[in-house]
């Protein structure tokens, strides 16, 4: 990306010297109670984080380690206790302040201080990913605050859309993002680009035809939906639907076609910003349910409705139904 450019990701400084988190680079003993806790033994990961902080009272590597056992066995209160602890041993540190920032997010009461420690972990994220995270998460507290302005403002640092993220789930979310402030057409265009890289993402497809139908696009939205539904289709467990030959499929997607439009323009309303993830790499950072969870809901709430028109068997040839209400309906 360009130097001058304004949404670039910001480039790591070089002269910059790495961070410690302590006097001392991680124990070896804390390096081997990551590695529990990826493997889901949460008491051997607390047992060395425990055993860390007998050998160095107050290491804020031990407390963040302690802090995700903790949201691992979803005692959030107690992880964001001992996250607070870690911001104030090093208020230099992107990660607690990210994670401390998605744990308060969980609840409306605290959307506010999340949003406030979201800011802070944005403005010191050094890395690619992490000041993408920052990023997002921050876009999405400010919209779930009805600072909508704010958001869209906070969206345009990132990348330009056609640039692809390597995060296809990040990417989506952005797309989310902008459809939720009122932007379809920055969330089509980021999709078009997650399509090309991700042409098997159904969830991709499926959001596409959100923006698109947003956009009084309906060829475009029947088009990415029936695409969606072709890939959930080829995935499916359920003999019956696999079994579906392509016409069949397209079918009876014209035909449920005709409901979705209404239904759609409701897929988006109330749904937090922020999915559900484990960074790979050393953030062990796992986000808080929201968007992805809640599509799938939606999603499967729609598909039952096609497996109902599959079991009535429609003949191949029966004329599809024409696009529903030009004059659309009330959001």
């Amino acid at each position: 990306m360009a130097d001058d450019d304004p949404r670039a990701v910001k480039p790591k400084d070089e002269t910059k010297p790495e961070l410690e988190i302590t006097d001392q680079a991680p124990s070896h003993g804390l390096e081997e109670g990551w590695r529990a806790l990826e493997r889901g033994d949460t008491k051997s990961a607390r047992a060395l984080a425990a055993r860390s902080l007998v050998e160095t009272p107050n290491s804020a590597d031990a407390l963040l380690l302690e802090a995700a056992c903790a949201r691992d066995e979803g005692d959030n209160e107690q992880a964001i206790t001992l996250l607070r602890r870690v911001c104030k041993l090093d208020s230099e540190w992107c990660t607690p302040e990210l994670w401390l920032a998605e744990l308060l997010a969980a609840s409306p009461d605290t959307t506010a201080e999340a949003l406030g420690h979201a800011g802070h972990a944005l403005d010191l994220a050094d890395e690619e990913e992490e000041y993408l995270n920052a990023l997002v998460l921050k876009a999405g507290l400010e919209a779930e605050l009805g600072e909508v302005d704010e958001a869209k403002e906070t969206l345009r640092d990132l990348p330009p859309p056609e640039v692809s993220l390597g995060d296809p789930l990040l990417a989506l979310e952005i797309a989310e993002l902008w459809l939720a402030v009122g932007e379809p057409e920055a969330a089509r265009d980021r999709l078009r680009t997650l399509t090309k890289s991700e042409p098997e993402m159904a969830d991709a497809w499926y959001t596409l035809g959100l923006a698109a139908e947003a956009l009084d696009d309906h060829t475009g939205m029947r088009s990415a939906w029936k695409r969606a539904w072709q890939l959930d289709a080829a995935s499916a467990d359920e003999d019956a639907v696999a079994r579906l030959d392509e016409g069949e499929v397209l079918v009876i997607v014209e035909q449920a076609l005709g409901e979705l439009p209404e239904k759609a323009r409701r897929l988006l309303v109330d749904v937090p910003s922020h999915h559900h993830r484990r960074p790979a790499g050393g953030d062990r950072r796992r986000g808080r349910p929201g968007s992805a969870h809640a599509r799938a809901l939606q999603r499967d709430a729609i598909s039952r409705d096609f497996e109902r028109r599959w079991s009535a068997r429609p003949d191949p040839d029966r004329a599809v139904p024409a696009q529903p209400g030009a004059s659309g309906g009330e959001r």
